[in-house]
Protein backbone atom coordinates (compact mmCIF):
# COMPACT_ATOMS: atom_id res chain seq x y z
CA UNK A 1 0.00 0.00 0.00
CA UNK A 2 1.21 3.47 -0.82
CA UNK A 3 1.47 6.62 0.88
CA UNK A 4 0.77 9.77 -0.41
CA UNK A 5 3.74 10.48 -1.63
CA UNK A 6 3.78 6.54 -3.46
CA UNK A 7 7.12 5.48 -1.55
CA UNK A 8 5.85 1.68 -0.43
CA UNK A 9 5.73 0.20 3.02
CA UNK A 10 9.21 -0.61 3.74
CA UNK A 11 10.33 -4.66 2.57
CA UNK A 12 11.63 -5.21 5.64
CA UNK A 13 8.10 -5.23 6.71
CA UNK A 14 5.98 -6.90 4.14
CA UNK A 15 9.03 -9.83 4.33
CA UNK A 16 7.43 -10.61 7.56
CA UNK A 17 3.65 -11.04 6.56
CA UNK A 18 2.65 -13.92 3.51
CA UNK A 19 0.74 -12.76 1.26
CA UNK A 20 -2.50 -14.86 2.68
CA UNK A 21 -2.51 -13.51 5.91
CA UNK A 22 -5.45 -12.36 7.14
CA UNK A 23 -7.73 -10.50 10.47
CA UNK A 24 -10.21 -12.08 12.55
CA UNK A 25 -11.17 -8.59 12.91
CA UNK A 26 -9.00 -5.68 12.36
CA UNK A 27 -7.78 -2.90 9.56
CA UNK A 28 -6.74 -3.71 6.16
CA UNK A 29 -4.14 -2.90 4.07
CA UNK A 30 -2.03 -4.46 0.60
CA UNK A 31 1.16 -5.25 1.72
CA UNK A 32 3.77 -7.74 -0.46
CA UNK A 33 3.11 -9.29 -3.27
CA UNK A 34 -0.78 -8.17 -3.69
CA UNK A 35 -2.06 -10.24 -0.83
CA UNK A 36 -2.98 -8.94 2.53
CA UNK A 37 -2.63 -8.57 6.40
CA UNK A 38 -4.74 -6.96 9.15
CA UNK A 39 -3.95 -5.36 12.53
CA UNK A 40 -6.39 -7.07 14.71
CA UNK A 41 -8.10 -4.62 16.86
CA UNK A 42 -8.32 -3.79 19.49
CA UNK A 43 -5.00 -3.77 20.88
CA UNK A 44 -4.67 -4.56 24.76
CA UNK A 45 -3.22 -1.47 26.14
CA UNK A 46 0.86 -0.87 26.39
CA UNK A 47 3.36 1.69 28.16
CA UNK A 48 3.56 4.82 25.36
CA UNK A 49 7.33 5.93 24.75
CA UNK A 50 8.77 8.37 22.86
CA UNK A 51 10.17 7.08 19.36
CA UNK A 52 12.03 10.18 18.55
CA UNK A 53 12.67 12.04 14.53
CA UNK A 54 14.51 9.19 12.96
CA UNK A 55 13.18 6.89 10.03
CA UNK A 56 9.96 6.72 7.99
CA UNK A 57 6.52 6.19 9.17
CA UNK A 58 3.40 5.04 7.54
CA UNK A 59 -0.05 5.54 8.67
CA UNK A 60 -3.11 2.89 8.53
CA UNK A 61 -6.17 4.78 9.08
CA UNK A 62 -9.73 2.70 9.85
CA UNK A 63 -10.53 2.89 6.22
CA UNK A 64 -7.70 1.00 5.34
CA UNK A 65 -6.01 3.70 3.71
CA UNK A 66 -2.05 4.86 4.09
CA UNK A 67 -2.13 8.58 4.90
CA UNK A 68 0.86 10.88 6.04
CA UNK A 69 0.75 13.81 7.68
CA UNK A 70 -2.53 12.62 9.65
CA UNK A 71 -3.81 13.03 13.35
CA UNK A 72 -4.63 10.00 15.37
CA UNK A 73 -8.71 9.39 15.34
CA UNK A 74 -9.85 5.97 17.07
CA UNK A 75 -9.75 3.09 15.51
CA UNK A 76 -6.38 4.25 13.65
CA UNK A 77 -2.84 2.62 13.61
CA UNK A 78 0.11 3.87 12.74
CA UNK A 79 3.47 1.83 11.41
CA UNK A 80 7.22 3.51 12.37
CA UNK A 81 10.37 2.26 10.63
CA UNK A 82 13.17 3.36 13.46
CA UNK A 83 16.69 2.22 12.92
CA UNK A 84 15.51 -1.30 11.56
CA UNK A 85 12.54 -2.10 13.82
CA UNK A 86 9.46 -1.74 13.30
CA UNK A 87 7.18 -0.47 16.29
CA UNK A 88 2.86 0.75 16.04
CA UNK A 89 0.83 3.16 17.67
CA UNK A 90 -2.63 2.71 18.41
CA UNK A 91 -5.39 5.59 19.38
CA UNK A 92 -2.24 7.48 20.31
CA UNK A 93 -1.91 10.89 20.31
CA UNK A 94 1.27 11.06 17.48
CA UNK A 95 2.67 14.06 15.56
CA UNK A 96 3.37 13.75 12.13
CA UNK A 97 6.11 12.42 10.61
CA UNK A 98 8.17 15.74 10.00
CA UNK A 99 7.60 16.12 13.62
CA UNK A 100 10.46 15.68 16.62
CA UNK A 101 8.68 12.66 18.35
CA UNK A 102 6.13 10.07 18.04
CA UNK A 103 4.22 7.88 20.51
CA UNK A 104 4.57 4.27 19.82
CA UNK A 105 4.48 0.90 21.39
CA UNK A 106 7.16 -0.64 23.07
CA UNK A 107 7.25 -3.58 21.75
CA UNK A 108 8.25 -4.64 18.34
CA UNK A 109 5.72 -5.48 15.62
CA UNK A 110 6.52 -9.25 15.59
CA UNK A 111 6.88 -9.71 19.42
CA UNK A 112 3.76 -7.91 20.27
CA UNK A 113 1.50 -9.48 17.39
CA UNK A 114 2.75 -12.85 17.51
CA UNK A 115 -0.22 -14.08 19.16
CA UNK A 116 -2.69 -11.59 17.16
CA UNK A 117 -2.08 -12.53 13.93
CA UNK A 118 -4.63 -15.01 11.90
CA UNK A 119 -4.22 -16.49 8.81
CA UNK A 120 -7.86 -17.74 7.09
CA UNK A 121 -8.25 -20.05 4.06
CA UNK A 122 -11.29 -19.11 2.45
CA UNK A 123 -12.21 -22.55 1.29
CA UNK A 124 -15.48 -21.54 -0.40
CA UNK A 125 -17.02 -18.21 -1.24
CA UNK A 126 -19.11 -18.33 2.36
CA UNK A 127 -16.66 -20.58 4.48
CA UNK A 128 -13.09 -20.59 5.94
CA UNK A 129 -10.36 -21.91 8.33
CA UNK A 130 -8.23 -19.57 10.59
CA UNK A 131 -5.48 -20.04 12.50
CA UNK A 132 -2.98 -18.03 14.70
CA UNK A 133 -0.05 -17.45 13.65
CA UNK A 134 3.68 -17.20 15.34
CA UNK A 135 5.65 -16.48 12.40
CA UNK A 136 6.28 -16.21 8.90
CA UNK A 137 8.95 -18.94 7.86
CA UNK A 138 9.36 -18.89 4.72
CA UNK A 139 7.58 -17.08 1.13
CA UNK A 140 8.27 -17.10 -2.20
CA UNK A 141 6.68 -17.32 -5.95
CA UNK A 142 7.85 -19.93 -7.86
CA UNK A 143 7.31 -20.71 -11.58
CA UNK A 144 4.14 -22.34 -10.67
CA UNK A 145 3.03 -21.41 -7.25
CA UNK A 146 3.15 -19.37 -4.30
CA UNK A 147 4.59 -21.30 -1.62
CA UNK A 148 4.71 -20.18 2.01
CA UNK A 149 5.81 -21.60 5.32
CA UNK A 150 4.14 -20.23 8.40
CA UNK A 151 4.31 -21.52 12.39
CA UNK A 152 1.10 -21.82 13.68
CA UNK A 153 -0.03 -21.69 17.24
CA UNK A 154 -2.64 -24.83 16.91
CA UNK A 155 -0.80 -27.04 14.29
CA UNK A 156 2.67 -26.02 13.79
CA UNK A 157 4.34 -25.36 10.71
CA UNK A 158 1.79 -25.05 7.73
CA UNK A 159 2.37 -25.41 4.07
CA UNK A 160 0.17 -23.31 1.86
CA UNK A 161 0.50 -23.67 -2.01
CA UNK A 162 -1.65 -20.50 -3.14
CA UNK A 163 -3.13 -19.46 0.16
CA UNK A 164 -4.29 -23.35 0.41
CA UNK A 165 -3.28 -25.64 3.56
CA UNK A 166 -1.00 -28.15 2.14
CA UNK A 167 -0.15 -30.06 5.30
CA UNK A 168 0.75 -29.33 9.20
CA UNK A 169 3.16 -30.79 11.49
CA UNK A 170 0.40 -31.67 13.45
CA UNK A 171 -1.76 -33.56 11.64
CA UNK A 172 -0.38 -34.01 8.46
CA UNK A 173 0.18 -37.95 9.48
CA UNK A 174 -3.74 -38.63 8.68
CA UNK A 175 -3.90 -37.57 4.61
CA UNK A 176 -0.67 -39.23 4.62
CA UNK A 177 -1.33 -42.58 6.00
CA UNK A 178 -4.86 -42.71 4.45
CA UNK A 179 -3.59 -42.09 1.07
CA UNK A 180 -0.92 -44.46 1.30
CA UNK A 181 -1.87 -47.66 3.68
CA UNK A 182 -5.33 -48.92 1.93
CA UNK A 183 -4.09 -49.31 -1.21
CA UNK A 184 -0.27 -50.74 -0.31
CA UNK A 185 -2.31 -52.84 2.66
CA UNK A 186 -4.91 -53.92 -0.03
CA UNK A 187 -1.60 -55.13 -2.30
CA UNK A 188 -0.30 -58.35 -1.21
CA UNK A 189 3.42 -57.47 -2.87
CA UNK A 190 3.70 -53.95 -4.10
CA UNK A 191 7.35 -53.76 -5.19
CA UNK A 192 6.96 -50.71 -7.24
CA UNK A 193 5.05 -47.41 -6.20
CA UNK A 194 4.54 -43.92 -7.76
CA UNK A 195 3.41 -40.85 -6.05
CA UNK A 196 2.08 -38.19 -8.51
CA UNK A 197 2.68 -34.64 -6.23
CA UNK A 198 3.31 -34.88 -2.59
CA UNK A 199 6.45 -33.20 -2.97
CA UNK A 200 6.18 -32.39 0.75
CA UNK A 201 7.55 -36.34 1.42
CA UNK A 202 4.95 -37.34 3.53
CA UNK A 203 3.37 -40.04 0.92
CA UNK A 204 6.48 -42.01 -0.15
CA UNK A 205 7.28 -41.83 4.12
CA UNK A 206 4.41 -44.04 4.53
CA UNK A 207 4.92 -46.01 1.35
CA UNK A 208 8.43 -47.28 2.30
CA UNK A 209 7.15 -48.85 5.77
CA UNK A 210 6.63 -51.31 3.32
CA UNK A 211 9.64 -54.41 3.21
CA UNK A 212 8.21 -55.22 -0.46
CA UNK A 213 9.09 -51.95 -1.62
CA UNK A 214 11.85 -51.88 -4.06
CA UNK A 215 11.56 -48.09 -5.24
CA UNK A 216 9.30 -45.20 -4.65
CA UNK A 217 9.19 -42.73 -7.45
CA UNK A 218 8.21 -39.34 -6.42
CA UNK A 219 7.09 -37.55 -9.61
CA UNK A 220 6.57 -33.84 -8.55
CA UNK A 221 6.48 -30.57 -11.07
CA UNK A 222 7.63 -28.05 -8.24
CA UNK A 223 11.12 -28.83 -7.47
CA UNK A 224 11.25 -25.72 -5.20
CA UNK A 225 8.24 -27.90 -2.98
CA UNK A 226 10.41 -30.64 -2.09
CA UNK A 227 13.43 -28.01 -1.15
CA UNK A 228 11.09 -26.43 1.30
CA UNK A 229 9.64 -29.59 2.66
CA UNK A 230 13.23 -30.49 3.59
CA UNK A 231 14.20 -27.26 5.23
CA UNK A 232 10.55 -26.72 7.36
CA UNK A 233 8.89 -30.30 7.73
CA UNK A 234 12.28 -32.64 7.79
CA UNK A 235 9.81 -35.38 10.15
CA UNK A 236 7.43 -35.39 6.74
CA UNK A 237 10.00 -35.34 4.16
CA UNK A 238 12.94 -36.76 5.39
CA UNK A 239 12.63 -39.82 3.43
CA UNK A 240 13.27 -38.42 0.25
CA UNK A 241 16.85 -39.44 0.95
CA UNK A 242 15.93 -43.26 1.49
CA UNK A 243 17.93 -45.27 -0.92
CA UNK A 244 14.96 -46.53 -2.34
CA UNK A 245 13.61 -42.92 -3.50
CA UNK A 246 13.86 -42.07 -7.29
CA UNK A 247 12.63 -38.28 -7.42
CA UNK A 248 11.64 -36.72 -10.93
CA UNK A 249 11.01 -33.24 -11.25
CA UNK A 250 8.03 -33.56 -14.25
CA UNK A 251 4.35 -33.42 -14.79
CA UNK A 252 2.71 -35.97 -13.40
CA UNK A 253 0.38 -36.12 -16.30
CA UNK A 254 3.12 -36.73 -18.75
CA UNK A 255 5.00 -39.06 -16.52
CA UNK A 256 2.06 -41.55 -17.11
CA UNK A 257 2.11 -40.99 -20.90
CA UNK A 258 5.16 -42.75 -21.05
CA UNK A 259 5.40 -45.65 -19.12
CA UNK A 260 3.05 -48.94 -19.30
CA UNK A 261 3.14 -51.65 -17.20
CA UNK A 262 5.17 -50.19 -14.54
CA UNK A 263 3.65 -50.11 -11.19
CA UNK A 264 2.00 -51.92 -8.87
CA UNK A 265 0.46 -48.90 -6.89
CA UNK A 266 -0.05 -45.35 -8.12
CA UNK A 267 -1.05 -42.97 -5.50
CA UNK A 268 -2.36 -38.92 -6.97
CA UNK A 269 -1.16 -36.70 -4.14
CA UNK A 270 -2.31 -33.95 -5.77
CA UNK A 271 -3.19 -30.10 -4.85
CA UNK A 272 -6.83 -28.55 -5.07
CA UNK A 273 -8.35 -29.15 -8.64
CA UNK A 274 -7.11 -25.33 -9.93
CA UNK A 275 -4.32 -24.64 -11.97
CA UNK A 276 -1.71 -27.23 -13.35
CA UNK A 277 -3.57 -29.57 -11.14
CA UNK A 278 -6.73 -29.55 -13.03
CA UNK A 279 -5.46 -32.42 -15.42
CA UNK A 280 -5.20 -34.55 -12.49
CA UNK A 281 -8.73 -35.04 -12.08
CA UNK A 282 -9.96 -35.97 -15.52
CA UNK A 283 -10.25 -39.47 -16.58
CA UNK A 284 -7.55 -39.40 -19.45
CA UNK A 285 -5.64 -38.78 -16.70
CA UNK A 286 -6.88 -41.78 -14.88
CA UNK A 287 -6.83 -43.70 -17.88
CA UNK A 288 -3.18 -43.55 -18.50
CA UNK A 289 -2.85 -44.52 -15.01
CA UNK A 290 -4.69 -47.57 -15.21
CA UNK A 291 -2.25 -48.80 -18.39
CA UNK A 292 0.76 -47.71 -16.15
CA UNK A 293 -0.18 -49.77 -13.76
CA UNK A 294 0.52 -53.98 -14.01
CA UNK A 295 -1.87 -56.43 -14.58
CA UNK A 296 -3.36 -56.27 -10.32
CA UNK A 297 -1.80 -52.66 -9.91
CA UNK A 298 -4.11 -50.38 -7.58
CA UNK A 299 -4.75 -47.11 -7.90
CA UNK A 300 -5.66 -44.11 -4.79
CA UNK A 301 -6.35 -40.52 -5.85
CA UNK A 302 -7.23 -37.85 -3.36
CA UNK A 303 -10.64 -36.54 -4.25
CA UNK A 304 -11.38 -33.90 -2.06
CA UNK A 305 -14.37 -33.12 0.80
CA UNK A 306 -17.75 -34.32 0.63
CA UNK A 307 -19.37 -31.16 1.80
CA UNK A 308 -17.72 -28.78 -0.54
CA UNK A 309 -16.69 -30.72 -3.52
CA UNK A 310 -19.61 -33.42 -4.14
CA UNK A 311 -20.05 -33.17 -7.65
CA UNK A 312 -16.41 -34.03 -8.21
CA UNK A 313 -16.37 -37.04 -6.01
CA UNK A 314 -19.03 -38.57 -7.99
CA UNK A 315 -17.45 -37.37 -11.26
CA UNK A 316 -14.05 -39.12 -10.21
CA UNK A 317 -15.49 -42.06 -8.56
CA UNK A 318 -17.72 -42.48 -11.77
CA UNK A 319 -14.82 -42.47 -14.00
CA UNK A 320 -12.80 -44.21 -12.00
CA UNK A 321 -15.29 -47.20 -10.95
CA UNK A 322 -15.57 -47.09 -15.32
CA UNK A 323 -11.93 -47.87 -15.60
CA UNK A 324 -11.14 -50.20 -12.98
CA UNK A 325 -13.21 -53.43 -12.28
CA UNK A 326 -13.09 -52.40 -8.39
CA UNK A 327 -13.92 -48.96 -7.19
CA UNK A 328 -14.20 -47.94 -3.30
CA UNK A 329 -14.38 -44.08 -1.75
CA UNK A 330 -13.12 -43.79 1.95
CA UNK A 331 -12.85 -40.98 3.79
CA UNK A 332 -10.85 -39.77 6.89
CA UNK A 333 -11.01 -36.83 9.23
CA UNK A 334 -7.89 -34.19 8.07
CA UNK A 335 -9.01 -30.92 10.66
CA UNK A 336 -6.84 -28.07 8.55
CA UNK A 337 -8.73 -29.54 5.01
CA UNK A 338 -11.80 -28.02 3.57
CA UNK A 339 -14.53 -28.89 6.13
CA UNK A 340 -12.48 -31.49 8.52
CA UNK A 341 -14.04 -34.49 6.33
CA UNK A 342 -11.60 -35.88 3.23
CA UNK A 343 -12.34 -38.61 0.53
CA UNK A 344 -10.31 -40.69 -1.45
CA UNK A 345 -11.40 -42.86 -4.03
CA UNK A 346 -9.36 -46.53 -4.95
CA UNK A 347 -8.73 -48.32 -7.94
CA UNK A 348 -8.16 -52.27 -8.42
CA UNK A 349 -7.83 -54.64 -11.18
CA UNK A 350 -7.95 -57.41 -8.83
CA UNK A 351 -7.41 -57.07 -5.06
CA UNK A 352 -11.02 -55.79 -3.47
CA UNK A 353 -10.04 -53.70 0.00
CA UNK A 354 -13.03 -54.93 1.41
CA UNK A 355 -11.67 -58.91 0.82
CA UNK A 356 -8.23 -59.14 2.54
CA UNK A 357 -7.54 -60.50 5.53
CA UNK A 358 -7.24 -58.32 8.50
CA UNK A 359 -4.89 -61.02 10.20
CA UNK A 360 -2.22 -61.17 7.23
CA UNK A 361 -2.12 -57.15 7.10
CA UNK A 362 0.98 -55.45 7.63
CA UNK A 363 0.95 -53.52 10.97
CA UNK A 364 2.98 -50.45 9.97
CA UNK A 365 4.01 -47.90 12.71
CA UNK A 366 0.84 -45.60 12.70
CA UNK A 367 -1.19 -42.96 14.57
CA UNK A 368 -4.23 -42.92 12.54
CA UNK A 369 -4.59 -45.96 9.95
CA UNK A 370 -4.82 -49.47 11.28
CA UNK A 371 -5.71 -53.08 10.11
CA UNK A 372 -8.60 -53.34 12.48
CA UNK A 373 -10.19 -49.93 10.67
CA UNK A 374 -9.15 -51.42 7.18
CA UNK A 375 -12.61 -52.67 5.93
CA UNK A 376 -14.38 -50.67 7.92
CA UNK A 377 -13.25 -47.64 6.12
CA UNK A 378 -15.72 -48.19 3.34
CA UNK A 379 -18.77 -47.95 5.42
CA UNK A 380 -19.61 -44.65 4.63
CA UNK A 381 -22.39 -42.01 5.83
CA UNK A 382 -25.38 -42.39 4.28
CA UNK A 383 -24.94 -38.48 1.98
CA UNK A 384 -21.15 -39.88 0.90
CA UNK A 385 -22.56 -43.20 0.06
CA UNK A 386 -25.03 -41.12 -2.32
CA UNK A 387 -22.15 -40.08 -4.55
CA UNK A 388 -21.12 -43.58 -5.76
CA UNK A 389 -24.87 -44.56 -6.96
Amino acid sequence: MAAKDNRMIPESFSRRFPRAIHRQAGIPSSVGSGGSWFMPSPIPSRSLFDVGSTGCGWFVNSMGEGVEDYTFREGDVFFVEVGGELLYSKDGVGKNIGDSYLKGWKESLMDKLQMELWFTEKQTPDHGITSKIVRTLHHEETKYQTVDVIETRQFGNMLLLDGMVMTTDKDEFVYHEMIAHVAMNTHPEPKDVLVIGGGDGGAIREVLKYPTVETATLVEIDERVIEVAKTYFPAIAGALDDPRVRVRIEDGIRHVEEVKNAYDVILVDSTEPIGPAVGLFQRDFYERIFHALRRDGIMVAQSESPWFNRDLIARVYHDIADLFPIARLYTASVPTYPSGLWSFTLGSKVYDPLEVDEIKLHRPETKYYTPEMHKALFALPKYVAELTK
